[in-house]
C-alpha cells in the first residue's frame, strides 16, 4: 500500500490477481470486492476510473477542550456546559485537573449523570463522533468508589446507573468511572457497550490502558445532601482545588505539608482546618 502499511485484509474477487506484472493497483468495484488493473491507461478508457481518497482526522492539541456544549433548560436540560478534555491522563490526574478548567469563571470538574436523558445528551453530542487516542476508548466521569458505596465527586445523589454488563467489577482495585466511546465494538468486546459505564482505576500506575480523555461539566452542581470532609492532598491535591469543589458547610481537612495558598479566595461557607486541630471558618461578605 503507499502508506507502507502492509495489506493485512484481502477480499480480492475470484480469479484475480492476475498479469501481476502489469496490473498493479486495486480500485474498489461496484460489487465491494477488489480488481488489479493497469497502471497507466495505455490501452485506452478502459483503464481509466474514478478513485477514493481518505483523510486522517487531526487530533486536537493536547490539553484542549473541544465540543463544548450546553445542555439548555430549554431542551430538557439543567443549563450546565459540558465539554471533552481532550488529555491523555489518569483518573487521579483527570480528577485534580478538572477544577483547573474555567467556564465564564466557573471551575469544571469530572462530569455527573443522574439520569438517562443528561446520559443520552452527553453521549450523543459529546462522546459520538470523536475518535481520541487512548488504549481504551472510554471518558472519565465523576463517580468514585469510597467507603463501599459508588458515589459523584459533587455529593450529588448516585440513584441512576448505566453499567455496562459485568461491571462495576474489580472493585477495590478500580474506583473511578469512565463511559464507553462510540467506537467500541460488542462484536469484539460484548461488554464495551458505547455510552455505558466501566469503573476503572484511579492511577494510571499499570500504563496506558489507565488514561483517557475526560468529560468535564460546569455547574454549579446540585448542593450534596449533607456536609462532607474533604481531604487535601487525599482528594485535591491543593487547597484552592479543594474549595473550588467544595459546597457550603463542608470541611476541608488538611495534611501536614507545603501548600501555596498566596492566591486563595474563599467566598463559601465552609470549614479549613489543619490535621493538627487549627480552624478557620469562612463566610461570603454579605450582599448591601
Amino acid at each position: 500500500m503507499p502508506t507502507g502499511l502492509p495489506t493485512s485484509l484481502t477480499t480480492l474477487a475470484l480469479k484475480r490477481p492476475s498479469r501481476c506484472s502489469a496490473d498493479q493497483h486495486r480500485p474498489a468495484s461496484h460489487s465491494g470486492k477488489w480488481n488489479n488493473v493497469l497502471y497507466t491507461d495505455s490501452a485506452g478508457d478502459i483503464h481509466r476510473a474514478w478513485s477514493l481518497i481518505e483523510w486522517e482526522t487531526p487530533l486536537p492539541p493536547q490539553d484542549s477542550i473541544i465540543k463544548l456544549t450546553q445542555w439548555r433548560v430549554a431542551d430538557g436540560g439543567n443549563d450546565h456546559w459540558y465539554a471533552i478534555f481532550a488529555k491523555v491522563i489518569s483518573y487521579e490526574n483527570a480528577k485534580s485537573e478538572a477544577p483547573t478548567l474555567f467556564h465564564d469563571g466557573v471551575p469544571g470538574y469530572l462530569a455527573t449523570i443522574t439520569s438517562p436523558t443528561e446520559n443520552n445528551f452527553i453521549f450523543n453530542h459529546l462522546v459520538t463522533g470523536t475518535v481520541q487516542p487512548s488504549y481504551l476508548d472510554q471518558y472519565y466521569l465523576g463517580g468514585e468508589y469510597i467507603g463501599g458505596l459508588w458515589t459523584w465527586s459533587t455529593g450529588e445523589p448516585f440513584v441512576y446507573t448505566n453499567w455496562a454488563p459485568g461491571e462495576p467489577n474489580n472493585l477495590g482495585l478500580e474506583t473511578g468511572m469512565a463511559m464507553f466511546g462510540a467506537t467500541n465494538d460488542t462484536l469484539l468486546e460484548p461488554r464495551r457497550v458505547p455510552g455505558k459505564w466501566n469503573n476503572v482505576q484511579y492511577t494510571d500506575a499499570a500504563g496506558d490502558i489507565h488514561r483517557a480523555w475526560s468529560i468535564i461539566e460546569w455547574g454549579p452542581a446540585s448542593p450534596p445532601q449533607r456536609c462532607r470532609v474533604i481531604h487535601v492532598p487525599g482528594d485535591y491535591a491543593t487547597v484552592q482545588e479543594a474549595v473550588a469543589a467544595a459546597f457550603d458547610c463542608d470541611t476541608i481537612l488538611v495534611q501536614p505539608g507545603s501548600y501555596d495558598v498566596s492566591q486563595l479566595v474563599i467566598e463559601k461557607r465552609i470549614v479549613l482546618r489543619s490535621s493538627g486541630g487549627r480552624c478557620r471558618r469562612h463566610s461570603p461578605p454579605l450582599e448591601h
